[in-house]
C-alpha cells in the first residue's frame, strides 16, 4: 500500500479524524479509530481496528488498517480487500 501511494503522491500524509486534547486518537466504543488519507489533494476516510490486540502493536495496527480501508475508496490494493476471484 505505502508503494503504491508514494507513486501515485510522494506526499501523501493521514491524519486521525478523532484526537483527545493530547493529541492521541480517540476510539470508538468498539475499539477502533477512524483516520483521514489525502493523495493529490483528495481526502478520504478510513476505519482502522486491532481486534484482540493491545497496547503499541494494536495502535500500530489500527493504523495500518485505516490505510488499507481509506486507500480502498481510493481504488488501491482491491485484491487486499477482495474475498473471492479478482
Amino acid at each position: 500500500m505505502t508503494n503504491r501511494l508514494l507513486n501515485v503522491d510522494p506526499l501523501w500524509n493521514w491524519d486521525f479524524l478523532h484526537v483527545d486534547e493530547f493529541g492521541q486518537p480517540i476510539l470508538d466504543k468498539n475499539g477502533g479509530m477512524w483516520i483521514t488519507l489525502t493523495v493529490l489533494g483528495v481526502t478520504r476516510k478510513g476505519y482502522g481496528d486491532a481486534t484482540g490486540k493491545q497496547g503499541a502493536n494494536a495502535v500500530k495496527e489500527m493504523i495500518g488498517d485505516a490505510i488499507r480501508n481509506a486507500g480502498m475508496r481510493f481504488g488501491i490494493a482491491l485484491e487486499l480487500w477482495h474475498k473471492g476471484s479478482f
